[in-house]
C-alpha cells in the first residue's frame, strides 16, 4: 500500500514540475545514476528531465568537499552527493524514495530532505 501511494505521489510531482509549478534541479551525480539504468528507454526518458532543470550542478570541488562532510553523517558516497548538490543549489527540498538518507537527516539547514508522500503532503497544506 505505501509503495503505491508513494508511486502516486511521484506522478503528482512529476506532473507539477512538468506544468512548472515546481521548480527543479539536476547535477552530475543524477546524470551518472541515470546512465546505469540499464533499460534504454526508461534512462532516456528519465534523461529528458534534466533539460528543463532550473539549474545543473557540477560535481564541483565544493560539492565533493560537502560529501565529504556528509559521509561523516553515515551517509554513502552517492547519497552524500545528491545532498550535497541540493544543498550547494539551495533547493527547498530534497525528495528521495531513499530510506539510507531520509533514516539520517531529514533536515540540513533551510532544506527539508523527504519522500514524494511527505512532500505532497506538507506542500499541499501551504496552497
Amino acid at each position: 500500500m505505501v509503495v503505491a501511494l508513494e508511486a502516486l505521489a511521484k506522478l503528482q510531482i512529476q506532473a507539477m514540475m512538468h506544468e512548472g509549478k515546481i521548480e527543479y534541479v539536476w547535477s552530475d551525480i543524477l546524470t551518472c545514476e541515470v546512465a546505469e539504468n540499464p533499460f534504454l528507454e526508461r534512462r532516456e526518458s528519465i534523461l529528458s528531465w534534466a533539460g528543463n532543470a532550473v539549474a545543473y550542478v557540477r560535481s564541483t570541488n565544493e560539492v565533493l568537499e560537502r560529501e565529504r562532510e556528509l559521509q561523516k553523517l553515515g551517509l554513502k558516497a552517492k547519497d552524500a552527493l545528491h545532498v550535497a548538490s541540493a544543498e550547494i543549489a539551495h533547493c527547498d527540498w530534497l525528495i528521495t524514495t531513499d530510506r539510507g538518507i531520509t533514516k539520517k537527516i531529514q533536515t540540513l539547514g533551510d532544506m527539508t530532505i523527504g519522500n514524494p508522500m511527505s512532500f505532497i503532503t506538507q506542500e499541499a497544506s501551504y496552497e
